[in-house]
């Protein structure tokens, strides 16, 4: 039997706002509140196994916290039935749970409580909750004097200690240091171990990657894909880049530059966000110019999912002898790189000085296991006998 099932879930949430009419004869002012609906999630059928880990990922907005609150039992759904069979850890907010006037102590307690802890469970386990948070020299502090990423620590610290059946996570690990969420994977990678499934939402591809089994892709509270992580992954970059694409135009831009599109493909020719470390990429890249300065050339930047330059080199390229005529540039990229989400920015410089818009592309590159840093040196070793081979 699934741990979690949504049948037909729908979520909807009404909003008020008021408006000023004018009464000319009175000259008096009332307030109309006219009223709309959202959708904040529509159609979502979801099976998630006992032990499984899965991902959600989608822009802000995209239904995810709301599809979490639903499992946690805060809201209830518009439509449709959510099914969750035992006990549930929920880490959606830094501080919920937490009364802001009681100390550390008090409140892991209270919050143990809350997740379903025994009095007695919660004092067997207090030790190992205040040695994984960490914050031992606070614990008799009112928490409404922590810092949000000693409240994650002590929240977390709690509900991977409640041992539950089902732990919930919304994006919470953000705030906390590097080390700290390098545990928390550790530990909920236990918890998956002990049989427990785990349900991860986060912006934090590279995690999502790590840790997840499956992933599930929201769009403007629909679902998008569900299955393999890294084709999820892929087709949120394809969302991504669809929406920066701009609209065509057979008007040229009043001066300067202006990059159209930048489509990546790999080797085959098939446009793709997804790649192996070591493939080369094709950019393919038009762009449309008039004759206010003459090109410099194409300023190609990529930049890790940190936001970090690994590569930055100002290609020449043709440019536009009339501005209603396209260029198109394609770029050979050898992709190098570890495994992580990363970016492309095209920029053209002109000698104009007009200003030269950016256009970004985001692509995930899987690499192999056990390389990390920013670049892939492809260094390769050798092993000789001792005493020079004699």
């Amino acid at each position: 039997m699934s741990a979690v099932t949504l049948s037909g879930v729908g979520k909807r949430y009404r909003k008020y706002s008021d408006s000023a009419v004018l009464i000319a004869r009175g000259r008096e002012r009332i307030r109309r509140t006219t009223r709309s609906e959202t959708w904040a999630l529509r159609g979502i059928d979801l099976e998630v196994e006992r032990t499984e880990c899965l991902g959600v990922i989608g822009r802000n907005g995209g239904g995810k916290t709301t599809m979490l609150q639903l499992l946690a039992g805060v809201s209830a759904p518009t439509e449709g039935r959510v099914s969750v069979r035992g006990r549930v850890a929920p880490l959606m907010a830094v501080g919920v749970g937490f009364h802001p006037e009681l100390t550390g102590r008090e409140n892991v307690y209270i919050n143990g409580t809350i997740l379903g802890m025994e009095r007695a469970e919660i004092d067997k386990a207090y030790d190992d909750i205040v040695a994984f948070s960490e914050i031992g020299d606070f614990l008799d502090t009112p928490v409404k004097f922590y810092s949000s990423g000693m409240m994650v620590r002590l929240g977390m610290s709690v509900a991977m200690r409640s041992m539950p059946d089902i732990l919930l996570v919304d994006e919470v690990l953000a705030v906390g240091d590097v080390a700290f969420q390098a545990r928390c994977f550790e530990r909920m990678q236990e918890i998956r171990e002990a049989g427990a499934t785990v349900i991860f939402v986060s912006h934090n591809l590279n995690a999502v990657r790590n840790l997840c089994d499956r992933t599930l892709l929201l769009h403007q509270g629909h679902r998008v894909l569900l299955g393999d992580t890294a084709e999820a992954i892929s087709r949120f970059h394809q969302l991504l880049d669809e929406e920066r694409e701009p609209e065509e135009t057979d008007e040229a831009p009043a001066e300067g530059r202006r990059i159209e599109s930048v489509v990546l493909s790999d080797a085959s020719g098939a446009r793709t966000s997804t790649f192996t470390g070591g493939d080369t990429a094709t950019a393919t890249i038009t762009m449309r110019g008039c004759t206010t300065g003459r090109l410099e050339g194409l300023e190609l930047t990529i930049s890790s999912g940190t936001g970090l330059a690994v590569y930055r080199e100002l290609l020449a390229v043709p440019d536009a002898a009339d501005g209603r005529d396209p260029v198109v540039v394609t770029v050979d990229l050898p992709l190098r790189l570890p495994t992580g989400t990363h970016h492309l920015a095209v920029r053209p410089r002109a000698t104009s000085g007009a200003h030269e818009a950016e256009s970004r592309s985001s692509f995930y590159v899987k690499s192999r296991h056990g390389l990390f840093g920013q670049v892939d040196l492809a260094a390769e070793f050798s092993r000789e006998p001792a005493g020079g081979g004699r």
